[in-house]
Order: structure tokens, then C-alpha cells, then sequence
């Protein structure tokens, strides 16, 4: 997979930037989700990852990531109690930041990578709900991701001599931030 390259020439710290930033581009399908049936309040998964963002730039070291893993699951959507394809890209988003609220914790290659993996797999699977013909990395969907993640990581190591790690992560997430779509081109 492409995203997986670009994560090869980084540190362990700056993949976890990379991994943040692919999972605030699939908060807005956990949004979208919570928006139309009124399941939870978003605002809750974004006050997570802004720990996370708060734990990578060094301004919050002391994050309790097994609480927040709590707080994650109690607003995890079950997919039995919905009939809606919708469910499925909000539980890959919540998938998401579980695995990098894992990563944070324990640093682990995989569960990097991972991230990686399910925001793929979410995009595929929405092709193939699209009817779209073929899908696979040459789709525009794909394309789009690998290049604001492309895009990302360029800023990344472009600016990470010059500033603060502090600076460094508040600027991705920024980038991150207005970016209103999803990585199945949902917007919110």
C-alpha cells in the first residue's frame, strides 16, 4: 500500500503524526454518523484525538490512554443496532483511533500501519458501495488520500529542523483540520 512507503523513512514520533492526521481525515464518517442518528455526541471522539495531538507535540505527556480507550468504546456504535452502511465507516474512524491511541501507549509499528490499512480498506469498500467499477489504489478516492497524506508528510519533515516538535504537530494538525472532507470524500 502507498501510505505504508511513506511511513518508512520516519521516526516512530513522526509516524504517529502521519497516523493522527489519517485518522482526523476519517473523523468526519463518525460525524456524519452521529449527525443522522443522533448516536453520540462527535465532539467526544475529537476530544480524544486532540489528546493524542496534545500527547505527539509534548504538551500533554501525561495522558492516561487506557482512559481514553474507555471513553473511545463508550462511544463505539454497535453495527447491530444499525441498517445503514453508514455504521461501518464510523466504527473503521473509531477503529482508527483506538489503534493509535494503542500506538501511543505502547509504540508498535503494526498498529501504525494499521491505521493505515483500515482507512484503505474503508475507502475500497465504499467504491464497491458506489458501484464505481474498478477500485484499487488507481481510483480517485485513493489517489486523493495518498496525496494530502503525501502532501503531510513533505510538511512534516520540511519543517520539523526548523521548528519545535511542539510547532512541528500543531502545523499538521492544522492541515488536518482544514481539510473538510473525509477519506471517502464525505463532507461535514
Amino acid at each position: 500500500m502507498l501510505e505504508e512507503k511513506l511511513l518508512e523513512p520516519l521516526e516512530p514520533r513522526q509516524q504517529l503524526v502521519i497516523a493522527a492526521v489519517a485518522v482526523r481525515r476519517m473523523y468526519p464518517n463518525y460525524a456524519l454518523f452521529c449527525e443522522l442518528t443522533e448516536f453520540a455526541d462527535a465532539k467526544k471522539f475529537k476530544n480524544i484525538l486532540a489528546l493524542v495531538w496534545e500527547f505527539l507535540s509534548g504538551t500533554n505527556e501525561t495522558v492516561d490512554f487506557d482512559k481514553q480507550q474507555v471513553k473511545l468504546d463508550l462511544i463505539t456504535p454497535d453495527a447491530a443496532d444499525y441498517d445503514m452502511y453508514g455504521v461501518w465507516p464510523a466504527l473503521d474512524a473509531v477503529a482508527g483511533l483506538s489503534l493509535l491511541i494503542g500506538a501511543c501507549k505502547h509504540w508498535h509499528s503494526d498498529e501504525v500501519k494499521s491505521v493505515f490499512k483500515l482507512s484503505y480498506s474503508t475507502v475500497e469498500s465504499y467504491i464497491e458501495l458506489l458501484g464505481e467499477g474498478e477500485s484499487g489504489v488507481e481510483h480517485p478516492l485513493h489517489q486523493v488520500n495518498f496525496s494530502f497524506m503525501q502532501d503531510a508528510v513533505a510538511q512534516l519533515i520540511s519543517v520539523q529542523e526548523k521548528k519545535s516538535r511542539k510547532e512541528v504537530v500543531k502545523q499538521l494538525q492544522q492541515l488536518a483540520d482544514r481539510v473538510e472532507s473525509s477519506n471517502i470524500g464525505l463532507i461535514v
